[in-house]
């Protein structure tokens, strides 16, 4: 039998995903996301600086916590007590999320530059 691996491309994603949704878990426990606020792939990937893949998967695990609901189908609002909120339009920022503006949230390099550095620190 052969065994599957993980891409590098599936490995930088998984982390992805797994990053977006503790931030955004954060965020929402806090309550620094506010309640309805309306929760998109495409601005919060630009916001991570990534695909829409991973936020996607982000969003689902949120929804299947109870976190965030659906909305029109084209999104999600925090809502983690499930009660009828009204959607909340606010551009999405940094400070919202409790990030760092500079801070680089996904390290986008290619696999050989991130060992490179690491081997490079560790020595």
């Amino acid at each position: 039998k052969c065994m599957k691996t993980m891409s590098e491309e599936d490995s930088r994603t998984a982390s992805r995903y797994a990053m977006i949704r503790e931030v955004l878990r954060n965020a929402i426990v806090s309550g620094a996301a506010a309640k309805g606020l309306v929760l998109l792939e495409a601005p919060l990937g630009e916001l991570f600086g990534t695909s829409r893949v991973p936020v996607r998967k982000a969003l689902n695990l949120l929804h299947e916590e109870g976190l965030i609901s659906r909305f029109d189908g084209r999104g999600y609002l925090v809502n983690p007590e499930r009660q009828h909120v009204e959607p909340l339009r606010l551009s999405l920022s940094h400070k919202q999320f409790g990030l760092d503006s500079n801070e680089e949230l996904v390290d986008t390099r290619p696999l050989g530059e991130r060992i490179h550095d690491e081997i490079g620190a560790a020595l």
